[in-house]
C-alpha cells in the first residue's frame, strides 16, 4: 500500500555540507551546499532526500515554497518507517 506524506522543511543554503540538522520551528532543518540561485538548492534538496531515503527523485515533490527557505514536500511512501532518516 502506498500513500503520500507531507513534510515541512527549512532549507539552509550555502552550508559546508549537506545534512539533516534536526528540527527548527516544527520543520526538518536541512543544510545544503548549493546557493539558492536558478533552482540549484531545490534540485540539491530533491537529490539529497532521494539519496538518504532511497527513493526515486520522482517520488519527492516540492508542493509549497519553491522560492522560500520554508518548503512543504510531498513524498510517496510505502512503509511507515521510511522517513526515519529525517527524524520523523
Amino acid at each position: 500500500m502506498s500513500y503520500y506524506e507531507t513534510v515541512d522543511v527549512r532549507v539552509i543554503p550555502r552550508s559546508s555540507r549537506a545534512e539533516v540538522a534536526g528540527m527548527i520551528s516544527g520543520r526538518v532543518k536541512i543544510k545544503l551546499t548549493s546557493a539558492p540561485v536558478d533552482d540549484k538548492a531545490n534540485e540539491e534538496l530533491v537529490d539529497f532526500l532521494s539519496d538518504i531515503l532511497n527513493k526515486q527523485k520522482s517520488y519527492i515533490q516540492i508542493i509549497r515554497g519553491a522560492k522560500s527557505r520554508d518548503k512543504t514536500l510531498k513524498i510517496l511512501c510505502f512503509e511507515d518507517d521510511e522517513l526515519a532518516p529525517l527524524g520523523l
